[in-house]
This record gives C-alpha cells, sequence and structure tokens, in this order.
C-alpha cells in the first residue's frame, strides 16, 4: 500500500501503488470490500465527501472514485499540469503536493487552480497568519 484514509465508517481505502488499484476495506470484518484499477499507479488519497474520494496519479492527473455502499467507479479525471504526490481535503478544496517543482496547489473539485504556494511562500504565510496553520501543517506532511 503507498496511502490510505479512513472513511466515516468502518472502512478503509488504500492505494497499491505495484498493482495499480484502489482497494475498499472493511476494517471491522478484516477484508478487502471491492477494488479497482486505475490506468497509472497511484499516489496519495483522501476523501472529499462521504461518496467521493479523489487520487493522485503519476502523469499529471488526480482521479476521483465513486463510492456507493461497498462499490468503487471511476470518476472524473482533473488534470494536475505537473508531478503529483500527496493530497488532502481543506475545507472546499483539495490541496495537492507536488515533487517538481516542489509546491503545493489548492484545487477546486472541478480541478481549477485557486492557489500555488512554494516553500517559500508556505514559511511566509506561517509567520503572517498562523490561523492558516492546521490547513498548511496537513498539506506540508506531503512535501
Amino acid at each position: 500500500m503507498y496511502d490510505i484514509t479512513v472513511m466515516s465508517d468502518t472502512r478503509l481505502l488504500a492505494t497499491v501503488n505495484t498493482a495499480k488499484n484502489v482497494v475498499l476495506v472493511d476494517s471491522q470484518a478484516g477484508r478487502t470490500v471491492d477494488q479497482i484499477s486505475l490506468k497509472n499507479y497511484p499516489r496519495g488519497v483522501c476523501m472529499w465527501d462521504n461518496n467521493t474520494a479523489a487520487v493522485t496519479l503519476m502523469k499529471n492527473k488526480v482521479q476521483l472514485i465513486n463510492i456507493n455502499d461497498n462499490s468503487l467507479t471511476l470518476g472524473n479525471f482533473l488534470n494536475a499540469n505537473g508531478d503529483v504526490w500527496g493530497i488532502a481535503r481543506s475545507n472546499d478544496r483539495l490541496v495537492v503536493s507536488y515533487s517538481s517543482p516542489p509546491w503545493l496547489k489548492t484545487l477546486s473539485i472541478e480541478g481549477r487552480v485557486m492557489n500555488r504556494y512554494d516553500y517559500k511562500n508556505l514559511e511566509e504565510m506561517c509567520l503572517k497568519n498562523p490561523t492558516s496553520l492546521p490547513q498548511i501543517q496537513t498539506a506540508w506532511s506531503f512535501l
């Protein structure tokens, strides 16, 4: 497994990089409920809402995954325009980390870039606006 996120119930969603898939696991039963194959290697995963997850893929993409009861289906692609790694949700935005160049972008669920921060910008934000620190810390951990 590459990354994992806890859903609002007893289920977990995990990315399996080597198998190019996402796995839905029932943690109480200790079994795989469903899995879905992807076109590229998955990296980070986060929940958008109870029925949608976002997964970063190699080759500049974020794949949305629809979750209905115990089944997974592919949703829309978001073009991320860069080498993406980690992903988190902050309010109504996706926070995506990039390896080259090393920055964070906040995206709408439609894939529109809302903000872009390099290392220097993030450090300045922390000093000027400490209330933004929890969202920055979540995203920063992916860099």
